[in-house]
């Protein structure tokens, strides 16, 4: 019998967290996060089937790109406590 798990979280810097990471662990990629100056690579493990960006229609096409999208996310959030995205698994 198959389980299945569905679960959403929130990103936030107050617990030292990072979009940046979140989304370069969940698509398995080598993103460079703007704001830490950090390189985030997760390319050595091979256990995702599939990852994907889904942007309303009005969006720029410049964040059909993961590393543009997360680092534009990052910036324009200024706080220290602030959330940043949401993981949705």
């Amino acid at each position: 019998m198959a389980l299945y798990s569905f679960s959403i979280k929130p990103i936030t810097r107050k617990k030292r967290g990072s979009a940046m990471k979140a989304a370069a662990y969940q698509s398995r990629e080598r993103l460079y996060g703007e704001r830490e100056d950090v390189q985030y690579d997760f390319t050595h493990k091979t256990d995702l089937l599939h990852a994907e960006i889904c942007l309303p229609a009005n969006a720029p096409p410049e964040f059909s790109d993961r590393q543009t999208l997360w680092n534009a996310v990052e910036a324009a959030e200024g706080r220290i406590d602030s959330r940043v995205g949401r993981a949705v698994i």
